[in-house]
């Protein structure tokens, strides 16, 4: 039966075919899951690539759940810092992207944004308080969508790596751990090779 699912989310859950995130101008080598489901159901997708947990949040938030029978949302992670403009990423699709010191720090200094959002983390980034921030809007986005038929995607942090989510009971029945295929089939589309888009399709797919 088809259904009317809305995908939210970071990088993990974007469609590449409409963003040509992995080549600007060339198509993507293969399908990523998101793309899958949705040559069989009617999907909304709403991700966006490089962004924290708030903005995920604020995808679920202006959603109307009424028109949508599944939420699918691949949570963010703690450590990525909302910013309103990115220092890098001025247009395209990733100037929405929040910061992670990991993504900015290659990037050349000579830029005066760059510089001030460098050495906030630096001087300023306290872990402590990035995971109770994360608790809190995870909290408000788990009860928006308590309600419906939802799935939670998580990727680079899981049981598997030893990484765990705040806030989410990683042995809740909505709860798929995709921490496995980040671990050994990495690849350009949503961060996947070909297998794991596949499998992860049907991991959802089991869910539904």
């Amino acid at each position: 039966m088809k259904r009317n699912i809305l995908i939210c989310g970071d990088s993990f859950a974007v469609d590449y075919e409409k963003c040509n995130v992995s080549e600007p101008g060339a198509p993507p080598p293969h399908k990523g899951w998101p793309n899958y489901l949705a040559d069989k159901h009617n999907v909304t997708n709403y991700a966006t690539p490089g962004i924290g947990q708030w903005k995920i949040w604020k995808q679920v938030e202006k959603a109307d759940l009424d028109k949508f029978d599944t939420v699918i949302v691949s949570v963010g992670t703690p450590n990525r810092v909302y910013c309103k403009s990115h220092p890098i990423h001025k247009e395209g699709i990733h100037k929405h992207s929040d910061l992670m010191y990991m993504d900015i720090d290659r990037f050349s200094w000579f830029n005066k944004e760059l510089t001030t959002a460098k050495n906030w983390f630096l001087y300023f980034y306290d872990q402590e308080y990035q995971n109770d921030l994360y608790e809190m809007i995870t909290d408000k986005m788990l009860d928006r969508i308590k309600d419906k038929n939802y799935i939670l995607l998580g990727h680079n942090y899981s049981r598997i790596l030893g990484h765990h989510y705040n806030k989410i009971d990683l042995d809740d029945p909505h709860f798929i751990d995709c921490g496995d295929l980040w671990l050994h089939q990495r690849g350009t589309v949503n961060h996947y090779n070909h297998k794991a888009a596949k499998e992860i399709l049907k991991r959802v797919e089991a869910h539904l």
